[in-house]
């Protein structure tokens, strides 16, 4: 008789002892901020490289970006969900990537900030600059702060780099 109520004393004991230890409370996300380096070493994301090297640049128009850029620098904020399948996450986003290594601008003018969705919680001082993402990718060009325009889609009458272009104009 002992051995059974201390058998069922512990088996009421366990089950309170583990859901007194569990966390109901929602996880948040927040967007962190990543370099494509990072993104490259990351399980999951060999698709980016290859992806990156296989767009055809229209050279003309990287020309000009080159030359634009020179006096007219801005600052490119990308929001992206990289393990994403979707198609503005494996093309825009590579092909983004690819008209800047072609025009000689550097990573340094470009933050990445990684995404489970459009709805996680952006880091404070992200947030104070008025970013606001519905879709990912969303690319921001600023000039100064202020928005100079924002890509969310492939662009449907021109590439990439004719809407960096005339972001830079």
């Amino acid at each position: 008789m002992k051995y059974r109520f201390s058998l069922l004393t512990l088996l009421l004991v366990i089950p309170i002892l583990f859901t007194s230890c569990a966390s109901n409370e929602p996880t948040e996300y927040v967007a962190k901020l990543t370099t494509v380096s990072e993104l490259n070493n990351t399980a999951g994301f060999s698709w980016l490289e290859p992806e990156i090297a296989t767009y055809t640049v229209d050279t003309n128009v990287i020309n000009s970006i080159k030359t634009s850029w020179q006096s007219n620098q801005r600052q490119f904020t990308v929001f992206v969900n990289p393990s994403c399948s979707c198609e503005g996450t494996k093309k825009l986003f590579p092909h983004f990537i690819r008209v800047l290594r072609d025009a000689g601008i550097p990573e340094s003018a470009m933050k990445i900030y990684s995404m489970r969705s459009s709805s996680d919680k952006l880091p404070d001082d992200v947030k104070a600059q008025g970013f606001t993402i519905e879709f990912l990718p969303t690319i921001y060009i600023r000039n100064n702060g202020s928005n100079v325009k924002v890509i969310t889609a492939n662009p449907v009458n021109s590439t990439i780099e004719s809407e960096i272009l005339q972001s830079l104009q």
